[in-house]
């Protein structure tokens, strides 16, 4: 993989400068090995590989043939040339190459092999300025801007590289004078511009021209127009805050994605208090929150407008590993918060590139839902006098009703100290899980503790105070007498008996004491017959009165 990336770096020629110059006329030097040739202004001392053994620009710079032939053989040379003083001079250099031609390759994705550059060239102690792309009549170039230490100073290059018919090939400018100025970068230009291949270019497929179409998030309502020649396509994997990618049909590896979140429904209802949906807005955030919320410095956050609505925007370019090369990686992110939802649109480039304007027609024609005023559901948001009996039933719902009926509805009696005090803890802790689970749902929170106390507190008084089923002496003493007779009879007493017994006046009823002295004990409560050493009523739990 290396091999595809790697640029051979050129060697500079140790000349000794004579005081003589030499002028050749204009020529085409052609370069059997590259197949191409290219044109050198006559006033430089030009050298190939063929070079002959009378070249008078040997003994002129006190070099030899076999000195200039090895060094151009090792550094992959096929012409050397510099201008009469040595300011600069020219190395053409070609190497085979595993990519057939970059005019195969979209100007994007030639931009990011440009990116691996900058370490490919580090490793060799060479610093990558800058790059762009040139556009040649039969090929693609990316020019470089490069420089290197040179003692104190620092030498200064400019590159044209190409591959062309499986060959990588480079025009590189060395500078013994300074920087790359503009008259000697217009020199340069103008000899790469002289450059013909014998073969013929090899160029893409044509690709079938696309209509524009509308796009529309069906969550959020949101659509906009797709320009002409964009393709929509599935995302490689499941992304949270990006929901569609649209790629470039005429230049490969070009991309615009959109994404939207709806803030409002990740807000708790603690957070939404006092708001409507349509509160939630970019005006809600500061420049530094917002440069918070994309992870960048603030003075990379900049706001621009399309179509009528203004945009949060920043240019980002992080650096990732592909294959153990380094690749820059260049982002245009607007983003917007509108009516609750926040939209994002990212474009794989900057504002230099061509397809830029089609990026901002598609955000320019953003049709955004409908405002809603709808409030938050909350209903312990706000203090009013609905919402507090509305908390004030649910509360009472959850701790006390089935603690009343079951005492009144149930058990229809107090119920003892003891037993009371379990049930109370038991549906004490059942009742601050579920209202616990309720408010947190409700508003992002949980049940106060201190409440679980009082009405822990009211349940209990519930379950032990009021009064019992009244049982009167005469009943008890009717209902005795019933009893007795259907004990002495062995049989059972009628109910028109019964009713008759128990309308028929009789003596005063005799106390608990006279019963017992008679050897038969009730309860005087519930009038059950108890055993003579019952201490307490096996049916409703009443202590025995002696």
């Amino acid at each position: 993989m290396k091999r595809i990336f790697s640029i051979i770096l050129l060697l500079t020629i140790a000349i000794s400068i004579s005081t003589t110059a030499y002028a050749a006329s204009s020529k085409t030097y052609i370069l059997d090995d590259l197949g191409m040739s290219i044109d050198i202004p006559s006033e430089y001392v030009v050298f190939t590989r063929n070079i002959s053994d009378n070249d008078p620009n040997l003994s002129i710079y006190g070099l030899n043939k076999d000195d200039i032939s090895e060094l151009m053989e090792s550094g992959n040379i096929f012409l050397n040339a510099w201008d009469d003083v040595v300011n600069f001079e020219i190395i053409v250099t070609m190497i085979d190459s595993p990519i057939s031609d970059f005019n195969l390759m979209s100007d994007t994705m030639l931009n990011t092999l440009a990116s691996s550059f900058k370490t490919e060239y580090a490793n060799s102690g060479v610093t990558v300025e800058k790059y762009e792309i040139y556009q040649h009549d039969q090929a693609k170039f990316i020019k470089i801007y490069i420089n290197q230490p040179n003692g104190t100073d620092k030498a200064y290059g400019l590159q044209y590289y190409t591959v062309y018919d499986n060959k990588a090939i480079n025009v590189t400018m060395h500078s013994y004078s300074g920087k790359i100025d503009s008259e000697k970068e217009s020199i340069l230009k103008s000899i790469v511009s002289t450059v013909h291949f014998d073969k013929s270019p090899m160029l893409p497929e044509t690709v079938a021209e696309t209509n524009s179409f509308v796009y529309k998030d069906k969550e959020t309502g949101c659509e906009f127009t797709v320009p002409a020649n964009w393709s929509q396509e599935s995302l490689s994997q499941d992304r949270e805050f990006l929901d569609v990618k649209f790629t470039s049909n005429k230049d490969q590896g070009l991309s615009i994605l959109y994404g939207s979140s709806d803030i409002w429904a990740e807000m708790s209802s603690s957070e939404r208090k006092g708001l409507s949906r349509s509160d939630v807005n970019g005006s809600m955030f500061s420049s530094e929150e917002w440069a918070e919320i994309m992870g960048v410095d603030q003075s990379k956050v900049s706001t621009v407008s399309y179509g009528g609505k203004e945009y949060y925007k920043y240019v980002l370019t992080s650096t990732s590993s592909t294959y153990g090369i380094n690749i820059d990686v260049t982002m245009t992110c607007l983003m917007r918060i509108e009516n609750g939802y926040a939209y994002t649109f990212q474009f794989s480039g900057d504002s230099k590139n061509a397809y830029h304007k089609d990026f901002e027609s598609l955000v320019g024609s953003v049709k955004y839902p409908a405002v809603e005023n709808t409030s938050s559901p909350d209903i312990f948001g706000e203090f009013s006098m609905i919402n507090i009996l509305i908390s004030l039933l649910i509360t009472i719902a959850i701790y006390s009703v089935p603690i009343i009926i079951y005492r009144y509805g149930i058990v229809k009696k107090p119920v003892e100290k003891a037993r009371a005090k379990k049930i109370t803890i038991i549906y004490g802790i059942i009742a601050f899980i579920v209202m616990s689970a309720l408010i947190f749902v409700i508003n992002g929170s949980g049940a106060a503790g201190g409440a679980i106390l009082l009405w822990s507190w009211v349940n209990y008084k519930v379950l032990t105070g009021g009064r019992d089923q009244i049982v009167s002496d005469t009943a008890v003493e009717k209902t005795q007498a019933v009893t007795l007779k259907a004990d002495s009879t062995q049989d059972t007493v009628e109910p028109e008996r019964v009713i008759a017994v128990s309308s028929v006046p009789e003596a005063p009823p005799k106390s608990p004491k006279e019963l017992f002295e008679a050897g038969v004990v009730y309860c005087h409560k519930c009038g059950t017959k108890l055993n003579t050493n019952a201490q307490f009523c096996h049916k409703c739990g009443t202590k025995v009165l002696r």
